[in-house]
């Protein structure tokens, strides 16, 4: 619809329509703006400030925690001295979980292929599993490819922990 067109469409309008119009059509814009751009960036603001927040503490207590893990280095539940490799790797890695005391937190055991093992713990305390992991690292050559931690909410100390092993 050309220029034009409105213009003699706006001209067969009667007054009152055109008043009703010209302040309708503004009103509804604002309307539109509010409901559909608006609130839904200042809501996504809202939640990307207080994600922020939480990655923030969560990334302070785990900085609290390092000289805790760092000074109880070589403390703890014993694991055998090296991984048997004809041992397939989730069997390995279940049997040192429980000799870690760990075992209870596990949620989901998952192998990825021969060498990777995906692991789900909940509600696992934090110092504990870092002692055992870095004791599977430096003992046992098990290496961590990813990891993701989640404090428990009104429990300090423990943590929700997703994480990937590999086992050159």
């Amino acid at each position: 619809m050309s220029l034009v067109n409105l213009r003699q469409k706006w001209g067969s309008l009667s007054t009152r329509e055109q008043r009703l119009l010209s302040i309708g059509l503004p009103v509804l814009g604002l309307v539109f703006y509010w409901l559909f751009l608006y609130r839904p960036l200042v809501s996504a603001v809202k939640k990307a400030e207080s994600r922020n927040q939480t990655l923030i503490q969560q990334w302070h207590w785990m900085q609290q925690q390092l000289p805790v893990v760092r000074s109880s280095q070589g403390t703890g539940p014993a694991t055998s001295a090296s991984r048997d490799p004809s041992v397939p790797l989730l069997t390995w890695l279940d049997e040192q979980l429980a000799t870690a005391q760990l075992q209870a937190y596990v949620k989901r055991l998952e192998p990825v292929d021969d060498t990777h093992v995906t692991l789900w713990l909940e509600k696992v305390p934090f110092t504990p599993l870092m002692r055992w992991l870095q004791q599977m690292q430096a003992g046992q050559g098990v290496l961590i490819s990813e990891f993701d931690a989640m404090p428990v909410a009104g429990s300090p100390g423990l943590s929700t922990v997703r994480l990937t092993l590999y086992a050159p």
